[in-house]
């Protein structure tokens, strides 16, 4: 499948990189936080 035909139909590898905000980020790490510590999981 070519590029163009990957971005068509959507697959992950045809939409090329995904880029976050500094407030996206922040909200990921802090839901991260949240389930390390809801499941008792030491953070590494």
């Amino acid at each position: 499948m070519t590029d163009d035909a990957q971005a068509a139909a959507g697959t992950a590898e045809g939409q090329g990189p995904v880029r976050i905000d500094e407030e996206l980020a922040r909200h990921v790490e802090n839901g991260r936080d949240d389930l390390l510590e809801k499941f008792d999981i030491p953070d590494a």
